[in-house]
């Protein structure tokens, strides 16, 4: 949408809560599914990864980046697509195995507790991450890696000056960025991003030196990380909704700067004109003890059929989706079939089918079929029938008479079981034991 604005490029509005209710189920899933890919160096998202969570994204990106027509947008890259991935493994929801996320035991909790309260802890434990110093995506302004690095100050100070300020916004209502930065500094909610001028620049760090008088005035830099925080982040979040414009849009408050006159913008967050706090925000800040949200979702409608097909009466959004492609066939954009197959692995993952028996009777007002009924009884009996003990180690003896021996001796029989007449089992950590033991038995076992 789009509201009127003083200034004569029409503003994007976006209603950032309703969006980020929906993402964060669609993120979960997508990273349950393995397809969120993160560098094991810096922990950012792969190209790939940002490019598959933009189109999973409610309303995608803000904007429009992986359009190469549209230079505007794609010289900005992407915000909400490379943030969440961030604020996922600053939650703990998420941890790293090998180059993809997975979801930890609380991300899998996750996927049926309230979105809104999912929220709260990513955004409670994003303001005291040190994943990443969000002046980083500041990108024009160099020097802050190396020596520069330290001299940056603490993050987690930064945001707790901002917050502190977001909680004197009236609820619901539009304020201009502008008008926020000047409220920061008239009420003495100051803070620095560097304790050395001098390691900052922009393209050449003797000429575009930050140290400089007039070089680093709050709008520079202060203004920057307040930017990059709000649009970045408490946005992507849904704790507010913004109003913006192409960054390239914007008038210039930095054309005195050395090295600058050929740069379409200082930051990809300088399209930031309007935000406003939204009930999440206000309940994610504790100014409120309860989240009422500004929505209200409608359900979706269901056929569920005796052949374990299901029919939907719309395409369904990202997240709905995702929830039943954990536990289905994807037939056709309204069309799915249970798979026993995938009920198995989701519920081996620690996934709960009472998720998708919730779905299925909130969606169809008919009883749910006998079919379907004791499928998922039948899932969740058997998906519980193993239980994983861990790795061990096959071992093969001369003849039976070892293999008995060894299998009922005092000595040994604690740390192994006897597998087929020839064959012994030991737990992978009881190896140096299981071996000592064998050594006072009188037998050997070479290394492989």
């Amino acid at each position: 949408g789009r509201i009127d604005s003083i200034i004569e490029v029409p503003l994007t509005r976006y209603d950032a809560e309703k969006a980020a209710i929906q993402d964060i189920q669609a993120l979960l899933r997508l990273t349950s599914l393995g397809k969120v890919a993160v560098s094991n160096k810096t922990f950012f998202p792969s190209k790939a990864a940002t490019k598959t969570i933009t189109q999973i994204l409610r309303d995608g990106d803000f904007y429009n980046w992986q359009n190469v027509k549209d230079s505007h947008a794609s010289d900005v890259g992407p915000i909400k697509s490379f943030a969440w991935p961030l604020m996922l493994q600053a939650s703990k929801l998420t941890e790293l195995q090998g180059s993809k996320l997975t979801l930890t035991k609380s991300g899998q909790k996750a996927l049926t507790s309230s979105p809104a309260e999912t929220l709260k802890i990513i955004w409670s434990r994003w303001l005291k991450s040190k994943l990443i110093d969000e002046f980083n995506r500041v990108d024009q302004i160099k020097g802050q890696k190396g020596k520069g690095k330290r001299s940056m100050t603490s993050v987690v100070e930064r945001r707790g000056v901002i917050i502190e300020a977001l909680k004197h916004c009236p609820v619901n209502e539009w304020v201009t960025f502008d008008e926020f930065s000047r409220f920061m500094q008239a009420s003495n909610f100051n803070f620095e991003v560097t304790r050395s001028l001098w390691h900052l620049y922009i393209e050449d760090a003797n000429y575009g030196n930050l140290g400089y008088d007039g070089y680093h005035d709050w709008r520079i830099l202060q203004g920057r990380y307040i930017l990059c925080f709000l649009f970045e982040y408490a946005a992507t979040l849904g704790l507010i909704d913004v109003a913006y414009v192409n960054p390239q849009e914007t008038q210039s408050d930095y054309n005195n700067l050395w090295g600058a006159d050929d740069l379409d913008f200082l930051s990809r967050y300088d399209g930031l004109i309007y935000f406003r706090l939204n009930p999440l925000g206000a309940y994610c800040l504790g100014l409120t003890s309860n989240y009422e949200p500004n929505h209200i979702e409608t359900k979706i409608k269901l056929s569920v059929l005796p052949n374990l097909q299901i029919k939907t009466s719309e395409t369904l959004s990202t997240e709905k989706a995702f929830l039943l492609e954990t536990y289905a066939e994807k037939v056709s954009d309204q069309q799915w079939r249970l798979s026993q197959e995938k009920m198995l692995s989701a519920v081996e993952q620690g996934h709960k089918l009472s998720e998708l028996k919730t779905f299925l009777t909130e969606g169809d007002d008919q009883p749910l079929p006998e079919t379907v009924e004791g499928l998922i009884a039948k899932v969740e009996r058997q998906a519980q029938s193993l239980t994983l003990k861990g790795p061990a180690i096959l071992i093969e003896c001369t003849n039976e008479k070892i293999a008995n021996t060894i299998s009922q001796h005092e000595l040994t029989k604690k740390h192994c079981m006897l597998a087929g007449k020839r064959h012994l089992v030991v737990k992978a950590n009881s190896e140096a034991t299981f071996r000592k033991a064998l050594r006072q038995l009188g037998y050997g076992m070479p290394l492989v």
